[in-house]
């Protein structure tokens, strides 16, 4: 008899346990981030590909800027510095890039 009570209590509390282990969380699940992305892509000379949420342009950098490259910089080099900029103050932030391509990414608002 003294085995079976044992048991019995031990098994009750195993299921206490798990069943209050179940129903309680360590914390508030937190809400999803939400983001858009845009790329930008150098195509040779001074033109670049931008690819933003809502519309994409080929863009000449040098009838923009009204500035040349350089001496010592590569036109791929300014180019991508110059729209990287342009895109850092509409509020985007580089998320990957390598030789040729940014992308960068913002926050939506839900």
């Amino acid at each position: 008899m003294r085995k079976t009570t044992l048991l019995a209590i031990g098994i009750t509390a195993l299921v206490i346990w798990l069943g209050a282990s179940l129903f309680t969380s360590a914390q508030e699940k937190a809400a999803p981030q939400r983001f858009e992305f845009a790329v930008i892509k150098w195509d040779g000379n001074d033109k670049v590909c931008v690819n933003l949420p809502s519309k994409s342009d080929i863009l000449h950098v040098f009838d923009l800027s009204g500035h040349r490259t350089p001496r010592d910089m590569q036109d791929e080099e300014f180019c991508l510095a110059w729209m990287a900029n342009k895109l850092a103050k509409e509020g985007w932030d580089v998320a990957a890039f390598d030789s040729r391509r940014l992308v960068f990414r913002r926050n939506v608002s839900p």
